[in-house]
């Protein structure tokens, strides 16, 4: 599981990031190692390669100390991002951060049932700050899909000067077989489209 708040920034043509991501399961286990067995260089650098969003620049970062019985750890850091706002002549697209989906094989060519051990669930708030005198090109729709292997949803909060952005991607576990493999194959692959498409158009108020 992993929850992150994330928050960015603009500011002549360079995003500042904050990062607060709350992990359990495998990831908690690793950032709990992370400071007691080795030296500050091997662990930047371990947080980098495995924990920083890939096209972002880290700068900062810190572990939060969780409870002895607590079942999530939170790692806040703060990283550089050159692709998320992108000018295009006089309006901007802001790439909206993206839950990480692998691409699955097509019906087509599965030849073995898939197995999820464990339930996938993810959740973000991405708050982006309108650059000044711009605002929204268009609505936002918001996003709702149930089905019977997962549930996915997006939903957008507009005020003057910040766009945020609420998800949630909920994969179950269970064995699919080739015969429901298409059925599953179509949920992933349309959240897949739906994250990797997602783009926020802004442009100049009319004066």
């Amino acid at each position: 599981m992993e929850v992150r708040k994330i928050d960015f920034k603009n500011s002549e043509g360079r995003t500042l990031v904050n990062f607060s991501n709350a992990y359990r399961g495998k990831n908690f286990e690793d950032l709990a190692m992370v400071g007691k067995q080795y030296n500050e260089n091997i662990n930047r650098t371990f947080i980098r390669d495995y924990f920083v969003e890939k096209g972002f620049e880290l700068m900062e970062y810190k572990i939060q100390n969780s409870p002895r019985d607590s079942l999530f750890i939170q790692l806040d850091y703060t990283a550089r991002s050159t692709n998320t706002f992108n000018q295009y002549g006089g309006d901007i697209v802001i790439n909206v951060l993206s839950f990480a989906i692998p691409s699955m094989e097509k019906p087509e060519e599965r030849k073995n049932p898939i197995q999820i051990d464990f339930p996938k669930f993810n959740v973000d708030t991405l708050t982006y700050e309108i650059p000044k005198n711009y605002e929204l090109s268009h609505c936002l729709d918001n996003v709702n899909i149930e089905t019977s292997i997962g549930t996915y949803h997006t939903e957008y909060v507009v005020s003057s000067d910040l766009i945020k952005v609420v998800k949630s991607y909920y994969l179950k576990e269970g064995v699919y077989t080739i015969e429901n493999y298409a059925q599953f194959y179509a949920f992933v692959n349309q959240v897949k489209n739906l994250e990797m498409n997602n783009k926020i158009q802004l442009v100049q108020k009319k004066q």
